[in-house]
């Protein structure tokens, strides 16, 4: 069980890394080449987290399960819907997926929407992701439409969807 989520700090983009980093190559091995792997270093992306935590209006989450980092959620203003939130980042360790610690990190983003007085929370995976679109389509997420997220030079069909304010809450 998560014991808490905490806003991230600097002291955890490291973590924060290496569990993206590893939740990418769980996620999408069989859908994005090698090369694109390869392209990806710690550095940058600590930079990327880094950037993140630095960025008027973003928000970066921490959820501990057993006294370590389980997993990070991001959430930003929505781009696409005025007055809304965007969950731009959801990645758990492997080794605790199954346990909310997902879950959870949706819940603190909704509930930011809540406090916010946001009209709702987005959010976009990829479509090939059985396991992240059943955890939103449970949470009572509304698909919206399909788009393409590029990894790189590598696009991948993605599957948007809302969770209206008025209409659901997860």
């Amino acid at each position: 069980m998560v014991k808490k989520v905490l806003r991230a700090t600097p002291e955890d983009v490291p973590v924060l890394e290496e569990i993206n980093l590893q939740a990418l190559r769980d996620t999408y091995n069989e859908l994005l080449p090698e090369e694109y792997f390869a392209s990806l270093t710690p550095e940058e992306g600590e930079a990327v987290w880094r950037r993140a935590l630095e960025r008027p209006g973003q928000e970066v989450w921490v959820a501990e399960l057993d006294g370590r980092v389980a997993g990070v959620a991001g959430c930003k203003p929505d781009p696409e819907h005025e007055g809304w939130l965007n969950l731009g980042s959801l990645y758990v360790d492997g080794a605790c997926q199954g346990r909310g610690v997902g879950r959870t990190l949706i819940q603190t983003v909704w509930d930011r929407a809540l406090a916010m007085d946001c009209g709702g929370v987005s959010v976009c995976v990829v479509r090939d992701n059985p396991r992240a679109r059943g955890l939103y389509e449970g949470l009572g997420a509304r698909f919206l439409r399909e788009c393409v997220y590029e990894f790189g030079v590598w696009p991948l069909d993605c599957r948007c969807y809302v969770w209206p304010l008025e209409e659901a809450r997860p």
